[in-house]
């Protein structure tokens, strides 16, 4: 059982489990704890952090603020990759983290100079 899992591994009681998660479901209401479950469920089967996950959201609302509507948004990634891969990028992950790390930077440069108004978000 999970919950005597836990217990073994903080060395606490099945009790002391049972009685934390009761009061934290009492604090947050039934129907948010059972979301906060559901999400921690389905990224733990995914093999992913909270963390990426809150990245990965991050990112999502990046692109909306870019004007991407959400069924354009995996086209989008899609064919950045497909670029990339045509263009004998082996690698990709790289690229992309060399091109955020530059293109606030280079959308700065330009807004500068040509007097854009455009957000730097995007």
């Amino acid at each position: 059982m999970q919950r005597d899992r836990i217990a073994d591994n903080l060395n606490v009681s099945a009790g002391t489990v049972s009685r934390t998660v009761s009061e934290w479901r009492d604090r947050l209401g039934a129907p948010l704890a059972e979301e906060v479950r559901d999400l921690c469920v389905i990224a733990k089967t995914q093999n992913v952090t909270l963390l990426q996950c809150a990245e990965g959201f991050r990112f999502l609302n990046q692109l909306k603020n870019c004007g991407l509507k959400l069924d354009q948004i995996m086209p989008f990634i899609l064919e950045f990759y497909n670029l990339c891969v045509s263009a004998d990028f082996v690698e990709i992950g790289e690229i992309i983290k060399a091109f955020s790390s530059e293109y606030t930077q280079i959308l700065q440069e330009l807004k500068d100079h040509r007097n854009l108004r455009m957000p730097i978000a995007c």
